[in-house]
């Protein structure tokens, strides 16, 4: 399993990540004020088992639990960058 993290214009990935056509793989869009401004990916790489149910459904709620911290970071940011 790999993951990669684009949040804008960063980018930033787990070693060998590659994203398969077709290959099992969850997301989690980042969001800040109502936006989206990035997105979470966690995807099977070549040479792992492949199953039907690679993903069980509690990876994907801590998935987008950490999609929700990372958009509620980015919108502390935003509100202490315009308080400044």
């Amino acid at each position: 399993v790999a993951a990669r993290v684009v949040l804008g214009a960063q980018v930033c990935s787990s070693p060998g990540f590659h994203r398969q056509e077709g290959g099992p793989r969850q997301t989690a869009a980042i969001v800040a004020d109502g936006r989206p401004v990035g997105e979470i990916e966690v995807c099977r790489v070549a040479g792992d088992c492949c199953d039907d149910a690679y993903f069980l459904r509690e990876e994907q709620e801590l998935l987008a639990a950490v999609a929700d911290r990372i958009g509620a970071f980015v919108e502390r940011e935003r509100i202490l960058g315009a308080l400044r």
